[in-house]
């Protein structure tokens, strides 16, 4: 759930793990929803209502209102190993029988941490717990780590966050849809992974519009999940965006 504070003196209505039905009072209110398929109604008052995963349907009645939505990317790990990188031989767990050996073993030992160090200094900390190589000689032990691992918004991955509903979105009324975009890809654009599209969903003469939130490029797109707003033409001037 967003850690962005957005109550400011609301009254506080917190559904559960499962399916909610959230019933504002004619104040302002922060509902949250959690997991499950809940319903929600801030009533009178300039609301909060906050979805989580599952399929909500949210209305907020008079006031304005914010509809939020959290959309929480995990980076991925990415491994580089050092053999990837420059042409080496690659050290094998094994045991040497001569001082030569050793030395040279303890050189590559040398040249891979400065390796590693310099990689720490671009990519943050190695989040690998293992050596990948030990070398032994005489009763001593050489640990070898020619393998790297660092998080990387270029693997992000991401909860499906289910297919939400906006029953009553008024820019009269100064309504807003908030996406809070923790750890989004570096530097990726919002409009390449949010897309929009008209519809006939709602049951009325007026078209609506679906709001697809994608994960992944190219092939690898898929859609995590959607936002489909009753009986208006949304843009992307309609949402406030929290990285």
């Amino acid at each position: 759930m967003s850690k962005t504070n957005l109550r400011k003196g609301r009254n506080l209505i917190e559904g559960t793990a499962g399916d909610d039905i959230l019933n504002g009072t004619p104040n302002d209110d922060q509902i949250v929803g959690y997991a499950g398929n809940d319903v929600m109604f801030g009533d009178k008052g300039n609301d909060v209502l906050i979805a989580g995963l599952g399929n909500d349907t949210m209305t907020g009645g008079a006031g304005a209102d914010q509809f939020v939505f959290d959309v929480a990317f995990k980076p991925g790990l990415r491994t580089i190993d050092f053999n990837d990188v420059s042409v080496v031989k690659e050290p094998t767990s094994t045991t040497v029988t001569n001082a030569n050996q050793w030395k040279e073993w303890q050189e590559y030992k040398l040249t891979v941490d400065a390796w590693r160090a310099s990689m720490v200094e671009q990519y943050g900390p190695d989040e690998r717990a293992a050596f990948t190589h030990t070398i032994t000689y005489k009763g001593q032990t050489l640990y070898i780590d020619d393998q790297f691992s660092f998080k990387t918004n270029g693997n992000e991955t991401a909860d499906y966050i289910g297919d939400k509903v906006i029953t009553d979105f008024s820019r009269a009324e100064g309504d807003k849809i908030v996406m809070n975009l923790t750890n989004w890809g570096n530097g990726n654009k919002y409009a390449d992974y949010i897309t929009f599209a008209t519809d006939h969903v709602g049951g009325t003469g007026t078209p609506d519009t679906v709001i697809s939130i994608w994960d992944g490029q190219g092939a690898n797109k898929v859609v995590i999940g959607t936002i489909t707003v009753y009986d208006q033409n949304v843009s992307m001037s309609d949402l406030q965006i929290i990285a």
